[in-house]
Parts: structure tokens; C-alpha cells; sequence
């Protein structure tokens, strides 16, 4: 078997920039930038940006749009 085929896994904190939000998890990436969780432990730090859209309630912008019968 090849050694250090894989990438390591690893816990971080990914953080929305654009909002007050962020959380645990796992994943391959790694930063230079720490920050300390709501355990006491330090984890790398990765900032992210999620979009979010505005969802219209109108039945013409649904994903099912709702056709009148005449």
C-alpha cells in the first residue's frame, strides 16, 4: 500500500464572514489561523462565505409555479 496517499482529516471551525455564524466539523483543509471553540480547544480556522438568497412567496417565482384556471 502507498503511504500518505490520503490527505488527513481533521476538526475545524468553519466561520460565515457575512453573518455571526459558525461550527465544528471535519474536513481535509488546514489554516494558519486558529480560533478557540466552545470546548477550550483551539482548531484552524475557516472562513467562508455563504450566499443567501431571497425566497418570494409569489406563486409565479415558486419552483412549481401555480397555473390559474379559467
Amino acid at each position: 500500500m502507498k503511504k500518505n496517499l490520503h490527505p488527513t482529516v481533521r476538526q475545524v471551525v468553519f466561520k460565515d464572514v457575512s453573518g455571526d455564524f459558525s461550527f465544528l466539523g471535519t474536513s481535509t483543509m488546514d489554516s494558519t489561523e486558529t480560533i478557540k471553540w466552545e470546548d477550550g480547544k483551539s482548531y484552524p480556522l475557516i472562513k467562508v462565505r455563504y450566499h443567501r438568497r431571497r425566497i418570494r412567496s409569489s406563486p409565479e417565482n415558486s419552483v412549481f409555479p401555480i397555473r390559474k384556471v379559467a
